[in-house]
């Protein structure tokens, strides 16, 4: 995948993120589950939803560190570091 292939895919996901919180604010704060949502294990409250997506992200940073620790191409700390400044990303 490229860059700007990345760039992408992030952007469409953030779009949907936005879109699904929003959808569970015009619904009285629940996101309705749909008939694709089989695991029901987590409450539906926006809440919830955007905590888990939080910490889903952080997952797939830590992921990120992690492999290229593994495969011998430890990141700089300042990138490590930079992975949690979502405001400075933000504008980037």
């Amino acid at each position: 995948m490229s860059r700007r292939q990345l760039i992408a895919a992030l952007n469409r996901s953030s779009r949907g993120i936005e879109a699904l919180l929003r959808l569970g604010c015009r619904c009285g704060g629940e996101v309705p589950a749909s008939p694709a949502y089989v695991w029901r294990n987590l409450p539906l409250d926006v809440g919830h939803v955007l905590t888990y997506f939080v910490a889903h992200e952080g997952h797939h940073r830590g992921q990120i560190v992690l492999v290229a620790r593994q495969i011998g191409a430890r990141l700089p700390a300042a990138v490590t570091a930079g992975l949690w400044q979502w405001t400075k990303r933000a504008v980037e």
